[in-house]
């Protein structure tokens, strides 16, 4: 269930002051609700404790309340401090584990954060406030930020059940895919795919369903073995190549501990939560106020689903019946289908499809390109309509359905389909009365038959493809200038 919503488009600063609500449910249920056990019949305590927080980078740094990536002390898990370009006169801070002058990082003895060195920063910046000046104290908060990475006291902080910063692991998912493996793409070189067919490797034990004590130590000497690559590699220990040693490269040598500590990486990454922002993107309507509009989402499916929870209605509640999966229909489908490569529509053209057209045989007309409509409609609520587009017919397929009932109105019924590649970006136009034009075609879609309406030709151009539609009793299109006087007289 969704906590709530916090509006956009920028992040806040203060992410504790929206998640107060749920920080004081929290601290109720640590003491303990007051619930009646319909069993026993009897009533008792309810407690309930926060044991992890998920989330991305930026979502887990504005929790914690530290300043993060870029800053000079940027790592969430660790103390290990930051080194820029002074060359370069670069402000932003990169965290190599050797840095250009020699200093090293022991990957396996990093100054990891803890929950004593938290409440021991939290004393000082509480003892700034109550000693210096508002001034003074803005200024030596600062630099108490800049030297432990820490701003202030995380955004749950009433209840002490979420280990610092344990509860809170990496997650892979936008770690490895989001930002590590789309930076490695230097493939001509061997080494380098090498390099990262050992990052798949580490992946997969990051991802298996158990991991021993013994297999995690493994997967942590492999993590610290690829990082050193990677700088050898990529960073080569030069100043003006610090800024491919990102903490997200970094963030790889903490992994392992989260495995220790919250269980296999696919039990904590997040994505279940892009999937429901991906459903609340869905359901998006309003284009003036987003913000509210999803907040109403939101709240709304909160209402149904204790309203299913307390009367049992997910029978009722079910606006519309499940979407069967289109592998149920496999059995139904035959195994062989004949394929057609000519028709003709009545009262109209011939067509034959691109597969019965010869390849390269410039002095045969091409037949292939057809007009098609497809009925739809931008709302449930809103009328069909037909959308006009052009493709290329690549063939026809005669599907003989069985009487089946699970195929109901088309049991036992013979479907002709057609196989189309359209044409990319005409936007609905119609060339009977518009130029419209492309230059690439997309992948193959099937359709039924009927929504091919006429066959159309072409006229290649300045790189795009021009399409002559004479359906209207018109042809396109026409490259004589509007200003130009034709009349010779």
């Amino acid at each position: 269930m969704s906590a709530g919503v916090i509006p956009g488009p920028h992040p806040p600063k203060d992410v504790h002051s929206f998640l107060v609500p749920y920080d004081a449910e929290c601290a109720a249920l640590a003491v303990g609700v007051r619930t009646f056990n319909a069993a026993t019949r009897h009533f008792f305590l309810l407690r309930g404790y926060t044991l992890f927080e998920l989330g991305d980078i930026i979502a887990i740094e504005k929790s914690l309340n530290v300043k993060g990536h870029n800053s000079a002390c940027p790592c969430r898990s660790c103390e290990i401090k930051g080194i820029r370009n002074k060359a370069g006169r670069e402000k932003l801070y990169y965290v190599p584990l050797t840095w250009p002058d020699g200093q090293f990082w022991d990957p396996e003895n990093l100054p990891l954060r803890s929950q004593e060195r938290l409440d021991q920063a939290l004393r000082k910046f509480d003892e700034i406030s109550t000693v210096l000046d508002e001034n003074a104290a803005a200024k030596a908060k600062d630099d108490l930020a800049k030297s432990h990475g820490m701003k202030g006291h995380p955004a749950l902080r009433r209840v002490g059940c979420l280990a610092y910063p344990n509860s809170r692991p990496w997650d892979v998912m936008h770690l490895f895919f989001e930002n590590v493996i789309p930076n490695l793409d230097r493939f001509s070189n061997r080494k380098y795919y090498t390099h990262l067919c050992e990052l798949s490797d580490i992946i997969q034990g990051c991802l298996r369903f158990t991991s021993t004590v013994d297999q995690v130590n493994d997967l942590r000497q492999a993590i610290i073995a690829w990082i050193h690559k990677y700088e050898e590699y990529y960073y080569q220990h030069l100043e003006g190549r610090l800024r491919v040693c990102t903490l997200t490269v970094h963030g790889m040598v903490h992994v392992p501990d989260d495995i220790l500590f919250c269980g296999p990486s696919w039990t904590t990454w997040t994505f279940f939560m892009e999937r429901f922002c991906g459903v609340l993107q869905a359901g998006l309507r309003s284009k003036r106020f987003p913000w509210a509009n999803l907040n109403n989402n939101v709240l709304h499916v909160a209402y149904l689903e204790q309203l299913n929870a307390r009367y049992d209605l997910e029978a009722e509640l079910s606006s519309v019946s499940k979407m069967q999966r289109a592998a149920a229909l496999l059995p139904f489908i035959p195994e062989k289908i004949p394929s057609f490569g000519k028709l003709r529509i009545v009262q109209g053209n011939s067509i034959r499809t691109a597969s019965a057209c010869g390849e390269g045989a410039t002095a045969e007309r091409d037949m292939s390109f057809i007009r098609y409509e497809i009925e739809s409609r931008p709302t449930t609520t809103a009328a069909w309509v037909a959308r006009i587009s052009y493709g290329r017919l690549e063939c026809v397929l005669e599907c003989r359905l069985p009487l089946a009932k699970e195929l109901r109105h088309l049991a036992g019924k013979t479907r002709l389909l057609a196989v189309i590649s359209p044409c990319l970006n005409t936007q609905g136009k119609d060339a009977a009365l518009v130029r419209t034009s492309y230059r690439d075609i997309g992948d193959p879609i099937v359709t039924d038959l009927q929504a091919v309406t006429a066959v159309v030709g072409r006229v290649e151009t300045r790189d795009r493809w021009y399409i002559v539609d004479r359906t209207g009793g018109l042809i396109r299109p026409e490259f004589v200038p509007e200003d130009e006087d034709v009349d010779n007289n």
